[in-house]
């Protein structure tokens, strides 16, 4: 679908050579994260965690990064209780556990009560733990683009600082994986093999390799929006967005009505809602209501062009995922317009529903065949 040469959005640019091509950034996120996770130790940590989860926990799934994060921090958080429960179990005094179940518990302590395990764990959940606010804004069912790109770039810079600073955040996760290995009586051990790592640089890589094209670059201009760009004034005194403007006005030059007057709108756009008593607006379409008036004419073009560039594909994932559950084998022969209402009513369900004239409009409707 993503082909550059024979995929859709191959096809839609040979028809418009203006269209982007957005990839979820959600799953762009998904895809460092995995990519960053291809280290025999990290590889071994989470089979190890996913192998000592029951339905009860939640799983570490492999491409869900998300559930990495939530799988991890559960399994940090049971991990002295875990490993006592497997003793008792490896050793058996009471014959309570079959001999299958004895050697399965024996076999995954020793597993996971290695000190080069501890600190592995102690380490990837420190670096998965900075991921966590991205996913759940990215994942959410309004999200804010102008906060989730300011989100990523705050990413990038925190796994950059943490690579900088790897000597004194590496202290902290050691002194961590000691305290745990102490709990359950692990001796500190450090192997006596010297390699040289190929993987420090993995994770801020992938991020900049996957975060970084034209379209990042066209939604830094939602600083249009009167709350951003006030934000943006009342921190710096500098008209940096208004190059943010520029370079997005430069890509659509040819849609824009008046492009040599767009310098002389912005500046009288940042005076027009510095003044402004009421509250400011904080998205698009509120804000093109808001300027209804004659004016302003390049700022509008601007402003619809972004209101079509998404995020996420995660509004659309979820549809697909109630159409799975509404519309399986039992109800084969449901009609479009059942299906569609059934499927609104599953997504937006902060909806709220009146019962009572929901079984009047039953009530009024003669349900009966008619077979003459």
């Amino acid at each position: 679908m993503a082909g550059h040469t024979n995929g859709l959005s191959a096809r839609i640019l040979n028809l418009n050579k203006k269209a982007i091509f957005t990839h979820c950034h959600s799953h762009r996120l998904n895809l460092a994260i995995c990519a960053s996770c291809n280290v025999q130790s990290i590889r071994n940590l989470l089979a190890h965690i996913k192998k000592s989860f029951q339905k009860k926990f939640k799983d570490v799934c492999r491409t869900r990064w998300i559930d990495k994060v939530h799988g991890m921090d559960t399994f940090q958080e049971l991990f002295i209780p875990l490993v006592s429960c497997l003793e008792e179990m490896s050793l058996n005094i009471n014959k309570t556990f079959n001999h299958t179940s004895s050697t399965s518990a024996s076999s995954l302590l020793k597993l996971i009560i290695g000190f080069d395990f501890i600190v592995v764990l102690c380490i990837t959940r420190n670096v998965f733990d900075i991921t966590l606010p991205i996913t759940r804004l990215l994942q959410a069912k309004s999200n804010d683009i102008y906060n989730g790109l300011n989100l990523i770039q705050a990413l990038k810079d925190a796994v950059s600082s943490l690579r900088n600073t790897v000597d004194e955040h590496h202290q902290i996760c050691y002194e961590k994986a000691l305290k745990i290995a102490s709990k359950i009586n692990v001796i500190e051990e450090k192997p006596r093999t010297s390699f040289i790592s190929k993987n420090r640089d993995q994770l801020s890589t992938e991020l900049n390799a996957r975060f970084n094209d034209t379209t990042l670059k066209c939604y830094k201009a939602l600083v249009l929006v009167p709350s951003k760009m006030i934000a943006k004034v009342q921190c710096s005194s500098d008209t940096n967005w208004k190059d943010d403007v520029i370079s997005f006005s430069d890509f659509y030059i040819t849609d824009l009505p008046n492009p040599l007057a767009l310098l002389g709108e912005l500046k009288l756009w940042e005076v027009y809602w510095v003044n402004f008593k009421n509250e400011l607006l904080s998205n698009i379409s509120e804000t093109l209501k808001a300027i209804n008036f004659p004016g302003f004419e390049n700022i509008k073009i601007c402003l619809k062009l972004l209101a079509t560039l998404p995020l996420t594909s995660c509004e659309c994932e979820r549809t697909f995922s109630s159409l799975r559950r509404l519309k399986d084998y039992k109800r084969s022969t449901m009609v479009e317009d059942r299906l569609n209402g059934l499927a609104l009513m599953n997504v937006h369900t902060e909806l709220p529903i009146d019962v009572e004239k929901v079984i009047n409009m039953f009530a009024i409707n003669n349900r009966r065949l008619c077979f003459k």
